[in-house]
């Protein structure tokens, strides 16, 4: 797979260029609309900048309402053509776009290292799972089909077909962008949609280089489509377009109230609300390993497989814990946020906590030393919470514990959220059935027990692949002189 601009940034399969502000030109990165890249019509751009260095990877076009409506209306007509495809021929384009990905595999994974300032390592097991949940999606939907013949007895036959929603749209935050692409992208299309996507803007280089793989694997045009801007503007007009007829949200709580808000009457929301795995330590557990593995899931810039902040500790375990984890947040050198913008939105917020509410007992600070001062990096941070409240910390990556002291566990599971669709959960107990039981209280995919999140793990289900299509039962009933058919 030729992605040759990706060479304008000096990256190779074999390694990304780490030195420091290197003259690389800047990538220019247009909308992909109707199987081309065009700009939007106001010329206006974003700067995508390295989060280690501040050095400048690229300039990005900046949608407005008018540019999401060229990408809407490329996909609208484009989509009674795919989904008359059928089943096998858009599996078939889908396969071939999963081959692709694995063809540059090393590529794919470096660029994602690059803009989300991760490590390879790191960017490579989420490309991994990303791959592996695509090929769950593929034998799903051989499963459930576009025809199902479901039962055939007393002279009845009842019939089951899919039919796709139409327009889908995806809005993402910056956390695991390419798994929630591909879990977005493989359930819209493969029943039939046709796709737009507004990554963030965190990963434009990422999504160019999918949308110059679509065009590598002759996706028909207007079938994959991208839109660059900002949440404000771009995903606003995107929610609010009359003929986009689901919307798949993954990001914050504060950031679905007003996508929800703007969403348009005929649209279908699919939300994902938390990317964020909070901790459970029990009053029987281990505190040194759980100190230990907690301070390396929060705080260590090589294994952050997953963003981890809340941490409910028991009471009557919470001071010794506490003391524990401070001293291990000191080991730990931290990865940068993704944005300036959102450092300076976390420092605020951090500095406008009310003592009543929280306190900071380390960190809170930028690091502004030599290597790092023009970075966005913000020093290991231990907050203690008494009052937890949503909108008082933005929810953005960061080498940032929240502890709170819980009296029973089940506040905890409470003050989890049991609508929050959330990758896993953290628990240290010896009692293995009290972790079951907060696993089947929760929404979670999994539980990770005495350890650390070293997998990734999104919600995936029946539930989530059927939010794409429309499901229709027919029933025929056949006789010497009459039949009929109802649907439902």
């Amino acid at each position: 797979m030729d992605l040759h601009f990706l060479s304008d940034m000096g990256i190779s399969h074999s390694q990304i260029r780490t030195e420091a502000r290197l003259a690389i030109p800047p990538l220019t990165i247009g909308n992909w609309i109707d199987g081309e890249e065009c700009y939007a019509s106001s010329n206006r751009r974003f700067l995508k900048l390295n989060p280690r260095d501040g050095v400048l990877l690229a300039q990005v076009t900046r949608s407005a309402a008018e540019d999401v409506n060229f990408a809407v209306i490329a996909a609208s007509r484009a989509a009674r053509a795919w989904d008359a495809r059928g089943l096998d021929s858009r599996a078939d384009y889908l396969l071939s776009f999963q081959e692709a990905i694995e063809e540059c595999f090393s590529v794919i994974a470096q660029v994602l290292a690059l803009e989300t300032a991760r490590s390879e390592r790191d960017a490579e097991a989420e490309v991994q799972a990303a791959l592996d949940l695509a090929t769950v999606i593929l034998n799903e939907s051989r499963a459930l089909g576009n025809l199902q013949s479901l039962s055939s007895q007393n002279s009845q036959f009842e019939l089951g077909y899919r039919t796709p929603q139409g327009v889908a749209a995806a809005i993402h935050s910056g956390a695991l962008p390419f798994l929630h692409f591909m879990r977005a992208a493989y359930a819209a299309l493969i029943n039939g949609n046709t796709f737009v996507w507004k990554p963030s803007k965190a990963v434009p280089c990422l999504a160019a280089a999918l949308s110059e793989i679509t065009k590598e694997c002759c996706f028909p045009d207007g079938v994959f489509n991208v839109v660059y801007g900002s949440g404000e503007e771009t995903a606003q007009a995107l929610v609010s377009h009359h003929s986009v007829d689901l919307i798949d949200f993954v990001g914050s709580p504060q950031a679905f109230r007003q996508i929800e808000s703007a969403c348009s009457n005929r649209s279908l929301l699919v939300k994902t609300i938390s990317n964020s795995i909070p901790v459970i330590v029990c009053e029987d557990a281990n505190l040194k390993t759980a100190a230990s593995t907690t301070a390396r899931s929060v705080f260590d810039k090589e294994s952050k497989f997953h963003d981890v902040r809340d941490v409910f500790v028991h009471e009557s375990v919470y001071d010794s814990f506490r003391d524990l984890l401070m001293r291990e947040s000191y080991r730990y050198q931290p990865a940068p946020l993704l944005t300036e913008r959102k450092l300076l939105r976390l420092l605020k917020s951090i500095n406008q906590l009310g003592s009543g509410k929280a306190t900071v007992l380390s960190g809170g600070y930028r690091l502004m030393d030599e290597s790092r001062k023009s970075g966005n990096y913000l020093a290991p941070t231990v907050i203690e919470v008494r009052e937890k409240r949503e909108q008082d910390l933005p929810d953005v990556s960061a080498p940032l514990a929240c502890l709170h002291s819980v009296r029973h566990i089940a506040d905890a599971v409470k003050m989890i959220g049991k609508d929050t669709q959330l990758p896993s959960i953290l628990i240290h107990t010896r009692n293995h059935d009290l972790a079951r039981e907060i696993l089947y209280s929760s929404k979670a995919a999994s539980v990770v027990i005495n350890g650390c999140a070293e997998r990734y793990a999104l919600p995936f289900n029946d539930e989530y692949f059927n939010r794409f299509s429309i499901y229709t039962s027919v029933i025929r009933t056949n006789g010497d002189d009459d039949s009929h058919s109802d649907i439902r």
